[in-house]
Protein backbone atom coordinates (compact mmCIF):
# COMPACT_ATOMS: atom_id res chain seq x y z
CA UNK A 1 0.00 0.00 0.00
CA UNK A 2 2.94 2.25 1.10
CA UNK A 3 4.40 2.34 -2.88
CA UNK A 4 0.88 2.75 -4.27
CA UNK A 5 0.32 5.79 -1.68
CA UNK A 6 4.02 6.95 -2.75
CA UNK A 7 3.62 6.61 -6.34
CA UNK A 8 -0.06 8.93 -6.31
CA UNK A 9 2.04 11.65 -4.55
CA UNK A 10 4.85 11.46 -6.98
CA UNK A 11 2.45 11.47 -9.90
CA UNK A 12 0.42 14.53 -8.24
CA UNK A 13 3.84 16.56 -7.95
CA UNK A 14 4.71 15.92 -11.73
CA UNK A 15 1.34 17.19 -12.58
CA UNK A 16 1.83 20.32 -11.13
CA UNK A 17 5.01 20.86 -12.51
CA UNK A 18 3.68 19.65 -16.15
CA UNK A 19 0.64 21.84 -15.62
CA UNK A 20 1.86 24.55 -13.59
CA UNK A 21 -0.99 25.18 -11.93
CA UNK A 22 -1.17 26.75 -8.37
CA UNK A 23 2.24 27.87 -8.99
CA UNK A 24 3.93 31.24 -6.54
CA UNK A 25 7.15 31.60 -7.37
CA UNK A 26 8.79 32.27 -11.07
CA UNK A 27 12.39 30.60 -11.59
CA UNK A 28 14.43 31.95 -14.75
CA UNK A 29 17.22 30.82 -16.27
CA UNK A 30 18.37 31.99 -19.68
CA UNK A 31 15.09 32.78 -21.59
CA UNK A 32 13.38 30.24 -19.87
CA UNK A 33 11.00 30.53 -16.84
CA UNK A 34 9.49 27.85 -14.43
CA UNK A 35 6.30 28.63 -12.41
CA UNK A 36 7.21 26.50 -9.44
CA UNK A 37 5.82 25.98 -5.78
CA UNK A 38 7.64 26.90 -2.39
CA UNK A 39 5.88 24.41 -0.74
CA UNK A 40 7.58 22.06 -3.21
CA UNK A 41 10.77 23.47 -3.39
CA UNK A 42 11.73 25.36 0.05
CA UNK A 43 11.27 22.19 2.03
CA UNK A 44 14.46 20.77 0.39
CA UNK A 45 16.57 23.26 -0.43
CA UNK A 46 17.65 25.59 2.51
CA UNK A 47 19.08 28.52 -0.38
CA UNK A 48 15.19 28.08 -1.60
CA UNK A 49 13.64 28.28 1.62
CA UNK A 50 16.05 31.36 2.94
CA UNK A 51 15.11 33.17 -0.51
CA UNK A 52 11.52 32.71 0.28
CA UNK A 53 11.78 34.41 3.35
CA UNK A 54 12.35 37.48 4.99
CA UNK A 55 13.25 40.57 3.03
CA UNK A 56 15.05 39.21 -0.05
CA UNK A 57 14.11 40.69 -3.23
CA UNK A 58 13.19 36.71 -4.29
CA UNK A 59 10.62 36.93 -1.71
CA UNK A 60 8.78 40.30 -2.12
CA UNK A 61 9.19 39.73 -6.09
CA UNK A 62 8.16 35.72 -6.24
CA UNK A 63 10.97 35.62 -8.41
CA UNK A 64 14.69 33.99 -8.75
CA UNK A 65 17.09 34.35 -11.10
CA UNK A 66 19.66 31.31 -12.26
CA UNK A 67 21.01 32.93 -15.34
CA UNK A 68 24.54 31.77 -14.26
CA UNK A 69 23.42 28.23 -13.63
CA UNK A 70 23.09 25.46 -16.58
CA UNK A 71 19.35 26.00 -18.16
CA UNK A 72 19.42 21.89 -18.71
CA UNK A 73 20.72 21.59 -14.40
CA UNK A 74 18.41 23.83 -13.42
CA UNK A 75 15.69 22.46 -15.16
CA UNK A 76 16.68 18.57 -13.65
CA UNK A 77 16.97 20.30 -10.56
CA UNK A 78 13.56 21.05 -10.25
CA UNK A 79 12.20 18.35 -11.88
CA UNK A 80 13.79 16.05 -9.74
CA UNK A 81 12.38 18.61 -6.41
CA UNK A 82 8.51 17.71 -8.04
CA UNK A 83 9.46 13.60 -9.01
CA UNK A 84 12.34 12.80 -6.83
CA UNK A 85 14.08 11.77 -10.43
CA UNK A 86 15.63 13.34 -13.28
CA UNK A 87 16.22 11.69 -16.86
CA UNK A 88 19.63 10.57 -17.88
CA UNK A 89 18.71 8.76 -21.28
CA UNK A 90 21.22 9.47 -24.10
CA UNK A 91 21.97 12.86 -25.68
CA UNK A 92 22.57 13.62 -29.09
CA UNK A 93 25.91 14.15 -29.71
CA UNK A 94 27.34 17.52 -30.82
CA UNK A 95 28.15 18.18 -34.27
CA UNK A 96 32.11 18.81 -34.66
CA UNK A 97 31.07 21.50 -36.65
CA UNK A 98 28.17 23.53 -34.54
CA UNK A 99 30.85 25.78 -33.84
CA UNK A 100 31.76 26.63 -29.66
CA UNK A 101 29.49 30.12 -29.24
CA UNK A 102 26.82 28.19 -30.65
CA UNK A 103 23.77 30.05 -28.19
CA UNK A 104 20.88 27.86 -29.36
CA UNK A 105 22.52 25.04 -27.96
CA UNK A 106 22.04 24.39 -24.23
CA UNK A 107 25.26 24.75 -22.21
CA UNK A 108 26.17 21.20 -21.04
CA UNK A 109 26.01 20.21 -25.02
CA UNK A 110 28.62 22.66 -25.96
CA UNK A 111 32.27 22.68 -26.00
CA UNK A 112 34.07 23.38 -22.70
CA UNK A 113 37.19 25.77 -22.33
CA UNK A 114 40.62 24.42 -20.80
CA UNK A 115 40.51 27.01 -18.23
CA UNK A 116 42.47 25.74 -15.46
CA UNK A 117 40.83 25.38 -11.92
CA UNK A 118 42.43 28.19 -9.94
CA UNK A 119 41.18 30.45 -13.32
CA UNK A 120 37.56 29.22 -13.01
CA UNK A 121 35.32 31.13 -10.10
CA UNK A 122 33.25 28.22 -8.18
CA UNK A 123 29.43 28.12 -8.18
CA UNK A 124 29.15 29.29 -11.30
CA UNK A 125 28.21 26.37 -13.96
CA UNK A 126 27.68 28.51 -17.51
CA UNK A 127 30.39 30.03 -19.34
CA UNK A 128 32.76 27.27 -19.85
CA UNK A 129 32.07 27.20 -23.63
CA UNK A 130 35.19 26.92 -25.24
CA UNK A 131 37.45 24.50 -26.39
CA UNK A 132 37.45 20.45 -26.93
CA UNK A 133 34.08 18.80 -28.31
CA UNK A 134 32.12 16.11 -25.38
CA UNK A 135 31.53 12.97 -26.96
CA UNK A 136 29.04 11.65 -24.02
CA UNK A 137 27.23 14.70 -22.48
CA UNK A 138 25.64 12.54 -20.22
CA UNK A 139 28.59 12.31 -18.00
CA UNK A 140 28.81 16.57 -18.39
CA UNK A 141 24.57 16.36 -17.56
CA UNK A 142 25.03 14.80 -14.08
CA UNK A 143 27.99 16.41 -13.10
CA UNK A 144 26.22 19.96 -13.76
CA UNK A 145 23.38 18.71 -12.07
CA UNK A 146 25.97 17.54 -9.04
CA UNK A 147 26.91 21.37 -9.26
CA UNK A 148 23.58 23.16 -9.00
CA UNK A 149 22.34 20.83 -6.07
CA UNK A 150 25.47 21.63 -4.09
CA UNK A 151 25.11 25.11 -4.99
CA UNK A 152 21.46 25.43 -3.94
CA UNK A 153 22.05 22.61 -1.03
CA UNK A 154 19.74 20.14 -1.69
CA UNK A 155 21.84 16.85 -0.60
CA UNK A 156 19.44 14.13 -2.20
CA UNK A 157 20.11 15.13 -5.46
CA UNK A 158 23.97 15.48 -5.31
CA UNK A 159 23.94 12.25 -4.05
CA UNK A 160 21.61 10.75 -6.59
CA UNK A 161 23.71 12.72 -9.14
CA UNK A 162 26.76 11.47 -8.07
CA UNK A 163 25.51 7.47 -8.00
CA UNK A 164 24.50 8.50 -11.94
CA UNK A 165 27.68 9.74 -12.87
CA UNK A 166 29.87 6.87 -11.02
CA UNK A 167 27.50 4.17 -13.24
CA UNK A 168 28.61 5.99 -16.53
CA UNK A 169 32.12 7.14 -15.74
CA UNK A 170 33.11 3.42 -14.11
CA UNK A 171 31.11 1.90 -17.46
CA UNK A 172 33.32 2.89 -20.38
CA UNK A 173 37.37 3.15 -20.46
CA UNK A 174 38.71 5.01 -22.49
CA UNK A 175 36.88 8.41 -21.60
CA UNK A 176 37.39 10.19 -24.81
CA UNK A 177 35.58 13.41 -22.42
CA UNK A 178 37.19 13.23 -19.09
CA UNK A 179 39.05 16.30 -19.51
CA UNK A 180 36.24 18.27 -20.14
CA UNK A 181 34.05 16.45 -16.96
CA UNK A 182 37.22 17.15 -15.26
CA UNK A 183 37.15 20.52 -16.21
CA UNK A 184 33.66 20.89 -14.97
CA UNK A 185 33.87 18.58 -11.66
CA UNK A 186 37.05 20.76 -10.51
CA UNK A 187 35.28 24.18 -11.47
CA UNK A 188 31.95 24.00 -9.69
CA UNK A 189 32.77 22.29 -6.61
CA UNK A 190 34.51 23.80 -3.34
CA UNK A 191 37.65 21.75 -3.10
CA UNK A 192 36.55 20.03 -0.17
CA UNK A 193 33.86 18.43 -1.93
CA UNK A 194 35.15 15.32 -3.00
CA UNK A 195 31.92 13.78 -4.13
CA UNK A 196 32.39 13.51 -8.15
CA UNK A 197 36.24 14.58 -7.82
CA UNK A 198 37.17 11.53 -5.74
CA UNK A 199 35.35 9.41 -8.71
CA UNK A 200 37.76 10.84 -11.16
CA UNK A 201 40.82 10.71 -8.93
CA UNK A 202 39.66 6.71 -8.21
CA UNK A 203 39.63 6.40 -12.34
CA UNK A 204 42.70 7.77 -12.95
CA UNK A 205 44.52 5.88 -10.44
CA UNK A 206 43.80 2.75 -11.44
CA UNK A 207 43.84 3.59 -15.49
CA UNK A 208 47.43 5.81 -14.68
CA UNK A 209 49.88 3.15 -17.15
CA UNK A 210 46.97 4.26 -19.78
CA UNK A 211 47.18 7.86 -18.79
CA UNK A 212 51.13 8.08 -18.88
CA UNK A 213 51.60 6.03 -22.01
CA UNK A 214 49.14 8.46 -24.22
CA UNK A 215 50.26 11.57 -24.56
CA UNK A 216 46.86 13.15 -25.35
CA UNK A 217 45.29 11.94 -22.31
CA UNK A 218 48.97 12.90 -20.14
CA UNK A 219 48.70 16.52 -20.89
CA UNK A 220 44.73 17.06 -21.45
CA UNK A 221 44.43 15.21 -17.35
CA UNK A 222 47.47 15.87 -15.77
CA UNK A 223 47.13 19.53 -16.19
CA UNK A 224 44.85 19.54 -12.40
CA UNK A 225 47.15 19.39 -10.10
CA UNK A 226 44.74 16.71 -7.91
CA UNK A 227 44.92 13.86 -10.56
CA UNK A 228 48.27 14.45 -11.01
CA UNK A 229 48.85 13.13 -7.31
CA UNK A 230 46.83 10.56 -7.91
CA UNK A 231 48.26 9.73 -10.73
CA UNK A 232 51.65 9.51 -9.29
CA UNK A 233 50.55 8.05 -6.03
CA UNK A 234 49.53 5.33 -8.11
CA UNK A 235 52.62 5.08 -9.76
CA UNK A 236 54.21 4.63 -6.29
CA UNK A 237 52.09 2.54 -5.64
CA UNK A 238 52.15 -0.18 -8.25
CA UNK A 239 56.23 0.60 -8.16
CA UNK A 240 56.54 -0.40 -4.89
CA UNK A 241 53.94 -3.82 -5.36
CA UNK A 242 56.24 -4.90 -8.10
CA UNK A 243 59.36 -4.10 -5.49
CA UNK A 244 57.80 -6.03 -3.15
CA UNK A 245 56.78 -8.96 -5.69
CA UNK A 246 60.43 -9.27 -7.28
CA UNK A 247 61.72 -9.74 -3.77
CA UNK A 248 59.67 -12.46 -3.00
CA UNK A 249 60.56 -13.99 -6.48
CA UNK A 250 63.79 -13.63 -5.54
CA UNK A 251 63.78 -15.05 -1.99
CA UNK A 252 61.98 -17.90 -3.71
CA UNK A 253 64.17 -18.55 -6.37
CA UNK A 254 67.04 -18.46 -3.53
CA UNK A 255 65.22 -21.09 -1.50
CA UNK A 256 65.04 -23.18 -4.69
CA UNK A 257 68.67 -23.29 -5.44
CA UNK A 258 69.19 -24.25 -2.12
CA UNK A 259 66.72 -27.25 -2.45
CA UNK A 260 68.19 -28.04 -5.82
CA UNK A 261 71.87 -27.93 -3.80
CA UNK A 262 70.67 -30.01 -1.30
CA UNK A 263 69.08 -32.44 -3.69
CA UNK A 264 72.24 -32.83 -5.45
CA UNK A 265 74.14 -33.31 -2.58
CA UNK A 266 71.83 -36.41 -1.23
CA UNK A 267 71.63 -37.46 -5.19
CA UNK A 268 75.53 -37.58 -5.11
CA UNK A 269 75.57 -40.14 -2.01
CA UNK A 270 73.22 -42.39 -3.19
CA UNK A 271 75.06 -42.37 -5.97
CA UNK A 272 78.62 -43.74 -4.22
CA UNK A 273 76.35 -45.66 -1.73
CA UNK A 274 75.03 -47.45 -5.15
CA UNK A 275 78.93 -48.06 -6.50
CA UNK A 276 79.36 -49.25 -2.66
CA UNK A 277 76.57 -52.15 -2.94
CA UNK A 278 77.87 -52.53 -6.77
CA UNK A 279 81.74 -53.32 -5.63
CA UNK A 280 80.38 -55.05 -2.31
CA UNK A 281 77.84 -57.87 -4.44
CA UNK A 282 81.11 -58.30 -6.86
CA UNK A 283 82.95 -59.28 -4.03
CA UNK A 284 80.61 -61.90 -2.82
CA UNK A 285 79.78 -63.05 -6.21
CA UNK A 286 83.35 -63.76 -6.47
CA UNK A 287 83.78 -65.41 -3.25
CA UNK A 288 80.79 -67.82 -3.62
CA UNK A 289 82.65 -68.75 -7.00
CA UNK A 290 85.38 -69.75 -5.21
CA UNK A 291 83.57 -72.14 -2.98
CA UNK A 292 83.17 -75.75 -3.72
CA UNK A 293 81.82 -77.37 -0.22
CA UNK A 294 79.78 -76.41 2.30
CA UNK A 295 82.49 -76.13 5.07
CA UNK A 296 79.99 -77.42 7.37
CA UNK A 297 77.59 -80.22 5.56
CA UNK A 298 80.21 -80.82 2.91
CA UNK A 299 77.68 -80.84 0.22
CA UNK A 300 78.63 -79.12 -3.10
CA UNK A 301 77.86 -75.32 -2.06
CA UNK A 302 74.41 -73.86 -3.13
CA UNK A 303 74.71 -70.26 -1.67
CA UNK A 304 72.19 -68.09 -1.34
CA UNK A 305 72.27 -64.25 -0.33
CA UNK A 306 70.98 -62.12 2.82
CA UNK A 307 71.82 -58.41 4.03
CA UNK A 308 72.70 -58.04 7.00
CA UNK A 309 72.97 -55.11 9.76
CA UNK A 310 71.01 -51.96 9.01
CA UNK A 311 69.56 -50.73 5.72
CA UNK A 312 72.37 -48.06 5.31
CA UNK A 313 75.07 -50.24 5.90
CA UNK A 314 77.28 -52.58 3.19
CA UNK A 315 76.46 -55.93 5.59
CA UNK A 316 75.99 -59.14 3.40
CA UNK A 317 75.93 -62.66 4.02
CA UNK A 318 75.97 -65.92 1.97
CA UNK A 319 74.41 -69.26 3.49
CA UNK A 320 74.78 -72.48 2.37
CA UNK A 321 71.16 -73.22 0.70
CA UNK A 322 71.17 -76.86 2.26
CA UNK A 323 72.31 -76.21 5.88
CA UNK A 324 72.34 -72.11 6.87
CA UNK A 325 75.90 -71.77 7.30
CA UNK A 326 77.41 -68.51 7.22
CA UNK A 327 79.87 -67.90 4.76
CA UNK A 328 81.12 -64.55 5.60
CA UNK A 329 83.61 -62.78 3.52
Amino acid sequence: MADIHKDRLLASNELLWTSQKYSDMTIRCGSKEYKVHRSVICPRSTFFAAACNGEFMEAKSATITMNDDDLQAVENMLLYLYTLDYPDEEVPNVPADHGAMDSSLPPHLRTISTTTEEDTNVGTTLGLIEGTTLHDPRMMNHALVYAVADKYDIPELKELAKCKFQTLARSKWPHDDLHAVTEIVFSTTPDQDMGLRQIILDICAEHFQDILKDEGSRDAVLNTKAITVAVLDAAVRKYDQDTVLLDGFLAKQIELECELLEAKKDAQVALDQKDAWASRLDSLLQRANNIQKCRHCQEQFQWTLERSGSFGGLGMLLRCASCRTKEVL
